[in-house]
Parts: C-alpha cells; sequence; structure tokens
C-alpha cells in the first residue's frame, strides 16, 4: 500500500476524521500543550528544526506507525549535516 513518503506529492488530510481525533485527545489530557498539525514528514521536521533553534534546542521524540517512524529516520539520516542527533 502507498503512504505519502512514497509520492512527494501525496500529503495527508487535516480534514480527516482520525486527524481531529488524535488531537483532540491530545488536547483533552495536555491542556496547556499547543498541538500543530503538518501535512507531510519533511515539514513536520522542518517545523521541529525551526521551534529548536527558536527555543536554544529541544528534545523531540517521534512515535507511531513504522512507516512514520522509519520515513523520519531516514529523512534525518539523509540530513546528518543538519545537526540532527539520532541516540
Amino acid at each position: 500500500m502507498p503512504t505519502a513518503n512514497d509520492n512527494p506529492g501525496v500529503i495527508a488530510n487535516l480534514d480527516d476524521a482520525s486527524h481531529q481525533a488524535f488531537i483532540a485527545i491530545w488536547t483533552r489530557f495536555h491542556k496547556q500543550s499547543h498541538v500543530l498539525y503538518e501535512p507531510s514528514i519533511h515539514s513536520a521536521l522542518d517545523t521541529v528544526r525551526r521551534l529548536g533553534k527558536e527555543a536554544g534546542g529541544m528534545q523531540t521524540l517521534i512515535t507511531g506507525s513504522q512507516h512514520l517512524v522509519g520515513g523520519a529516520l531516514y529523512a534525518l539520516q539523509g540530513r546528518g549535516s543538519s545537526g540532527a542527533q539520532l541516540c
């Protein structure tokens, strides 16, 4: 089954009910949090890098399916000179 990682032109849709449900669940349990939505792994990593730079550094935990985590690890490894560290 193709994923958004297989075709960069395919992006996730925020209108998808599952995305809305996850956002609602997260904010219900973490009321002080601010949820950002990014349609692709690459745009999410770019946002995290920007936020980390603005904050003077941060740690990020990526969870989800093997396709999401694997795609994120692949993207991070492809940018070894960007300063991202894999632990």
